[in-house]
């Protein structure tokens, strides 16, 4: 790992325990914080784009129910139909792959998801 490397998971690090600060003091919401947090773990994993992690201790509280239910964001569909129209100008892809991204430009959420508002309500 270059210097240059470890300065910048350093500065993460620093942000993130900046931000938890804040939101323990009411001064950042959970949206920025959890926004933050997507970032920094997205550069460490190097992913791209919206993930979601789950903690498999959750399933023993019903209250965490919606953290299973095949549901996504109306935010994070976005994404998907964004990236789905660069992936097929970029990519050469076969026909299953194509026929699926089409079914997302179309407003149709992949694998029988539903597309809501807030996840949390569900």
């Amino acid at each position: 790992m270059t210097d240059q490397e470890k300065i910048k998971e350093i500065s993460q690090v620093m942000l993130l325990a900046g931000l938890k600060k804040m939101r323990e003091l009411g001064n950042v919401g959970e949206h920025e914080y959890r926004e933050a947090l997507n970032v920094v773990i997205g550069s460490w994993l190097r992913i791209d784009g919206p993930f979601k992690i789950q903690k498999l201790e959750d399933m023993l509280y019903p209250h965490y129910q919606y953290k299973f239910m095949p549901f996504v964001s109306t935010e994070d569909f976005t994404w998907l139909q964004e990236e789905a129209v660069r992936r097929i100008k970029e990519h050469a892809m076969e026909k299953r792959t194509i026929d699926h991204l089409s079914d997302i430009l179309e407003g149709k959420a992949p694998f029988g998801y539903d597309i809501v508002e807030n996840i949390r309500e569900c």
